[in-house]
């Protein structure tokens, strides 16, 4: 990822000192996180999917459409695990997760008036998933 832009903002800002530790962190990162290199692989090896569409109002987070590969598609996103938040689904494969934010959703969401078009601050969300539902 290129974070140059962030830490262009950052030094403008007057954070110059902290800029200079979080790129060493973010090298460090790099070279030294035991699954960097699996997951590296793994995007690469990521087949097109036609007609790809996010889709934010289901269970899984999802992204529809139609992959010609689809046992590349399943082992890329098995590169990428471990799956701790979610479920997802890409294209027609399901990916369940060691924990089911959706049922913590489905739990709020009757108590809650309609979010549609709405901003929403999740705060310690800890995850994704939530910010894409």
């Amino acid at each position: 990822m290129n974070y140059e832009f962030l830490f262009d903002q950052l030094e403008a800002a007057g954070f110059g000192r902290w800029v200079g530790q979080l790129r060493r962190q973010q090298t460090d990162w790099l070279i030294n996180h035991g699954d960097y290199g699996r997951w590296h692989q793994s995007l690469i090896d990521l087949p097109a999917i036609e007609g790809a569409k996010g889709v934010f109002d289901q269970p899984a987070v999802t992204i529809e459409g139609h992959c010609d590969q689809s046992h590349k598609l399943e082992n890329s996103l098995k590169g990428l695990s471990p799956w701790r938040k979610g479920p997802y689904r890409v294209a027609d494969i399901f990916i369940d997760s060691e924990w089911r934010s959706d049922y913590k959703w489905a739990r709020v969401l009757p108590h809650l008036s309609s979010l549609s078009g709405r901003r929403v601050l999740d705060i310690g969300c800890g995850n994704g998933f939530h910010c894409w539902r």
